[in-house]
C-alpha cells in the first residue's frame, strides 16, 4: 500500500475506513512520513512491514514538472495572472448540509474583489470560458498583527498565517511551510476539539484493551498516548521540520516572534 499509515481521525469520511482497511490486507506498506510509521506502529503493525518512501505527491510532482510548467491554462481559460481565484468546498461538513453550505456561499458571492461582487466576477467568468463555476471554499482573515502566505509550487497547496505582531519574512514563511508539510490541526493543545480528542482516546484505549490491558489500566493509558497526539497535530507541539531538536514553540521564542495566532490551510481536493 502507497502512502500507508496516514490517519485524519475523521470516521466521517469513506476515505478513512478505506485506509485502514487497505493497510490491514496489505503486506508491504510504504509510509510518506513519520506519523504514517507511529500511527502503523500504533496500531499493531509489525516494524518490518514499514517502509518509509517520502511523500510520492512531490515526487509525481517533480517527474510532472516539465509538463506542468509548459501547461497555459490562463491562456487557455483567457485568465489574467492575478484575476482569479480557487475555492474549494468539497469536505462533507462543508456541503452536505444545505444550512451550512448555503450562509458559505452567499457570503462568498457578495463579498467584493477589485470592485465588484465575486457573484459579477463569476457571470463575467462563465461567459468567457462557456461552463459553470462553482466556489467551494474561502477563507477570509482579519488582524491586528501580520499575515504572512505560502504557496507551494504548483499551487495546489497555500498556507495563510496570522502573527500577533511583525514577523519577519523568513520566520513567516518557515511557520507557512511547516503547516504546509506538517498539516496540524490547531496552534495550541487548547484549540483542538473536544470531539476529536474524545475520537482519539476512544481509538488509544481500543487498541491498548486489544493488546490485553486491563480496562482501567487502558483508560488511564489512553490519556498518556494524547501526547503523541499533539505532537503530531498541533503547531506549537510538532518538531520544527527545518530543524528537528526543537518544536515550532521553542523556533519561535528562539527567534523573539510574535504568537501565532491561527492559520488557515488550503490544498487543492483535500480538506
Amino acid at each position: 500500500h502507497l502512502e500507508a499509515g496516514l490517519r485524519s481521525r475523521d470516521w466521517e469520511m469513506p476515505e478513512e475506513i478505506n485506509r485502514i482497511v487497505t493497510d490491514s490486507i496489505s503486506d508491504i506498506l510504504w509510509t510518506p512520513s513519520p506519523d504514517g510509521d507511529e500511527n502503523l506502529l500504533a496500531e499493531g503493525v509489525a516494524k518490518e512491514r514499514i517502509t518509509r518512501v517520502g511523500n510520492v505527491m512531490l515526487d509525481s510532482y517533480e517527474l510532472m514538472r516539465p509538463r506542468i510548467e509548459a501547461e497555459t491554462p490562463r491562456k487557455n481559460f483567457g485568465l489574467d495572472a492575478k484575476g482569479y481565484g480557487i475555492v474549494t468546498l468539497h469536505r462533507p461538513s462543508n456541503v452536505d448540509r444545505k444550512e451550512t453550505l448555503a450562509p458559505l456561499v452567499d457570503a462568498l458571492k457578495a463579498a467584493a474583489w477589485n470592485g465588484l461582487a465575486i457573484s459579477e466576477h463569476l457571470k463575467a467568468m462563465v461567459g468567457k470560458i462557456g461552463e459553470k463555476i462553482d466556489i467551494r471554499r474561502v477563507a477570509i482573515i482579519q488582524t491586528d498583527g501580520a499575515i504572512l502566505s505560502y504557496i507551494h509550487p504548483g499551487n495546489a497547496l497555500a498556507v495563510l498565517v496570522d502573527f500577533a505582531g511583525t514577523v519577519s519574512d523568513e520566520v513567516g514563511k518557515d511557520v507557512a511551510m511547516q503547516i504546509a508539510a506538517m498539516h496540524p490541526i490547531a496552534v495550541r493543545k487548547e484549540e483542538v476539539d473536544a470531539t476529536v480528542l474524545d475520537k482519539e482516546l476512544e481509538i488509544a484505549k481500543e487498541q491498548l484493551i486489544n493488546e490485553g490491558k486491563p480496562v482501567e489500566i487502558a483508560e488511564k493509558a489512553a490519556h498518556g498516548k494524547l501526547r503523541r497526539f499533539y505532537e503530531e497535530r498541533v503547531l506549537l507541539e510538532q518538531k520544527f521540520v527545518k530543524d528537528g531538536s526543537v518544536t515550532v514553540r521553542e523556533y519561535l521564542l528562539q527567534a523573539k516572534a510574535p504568537d501565532v495566532v491561527r492559520f488557515v490551510r488550503l490544498q487543492l481536493g483535500v480538506e
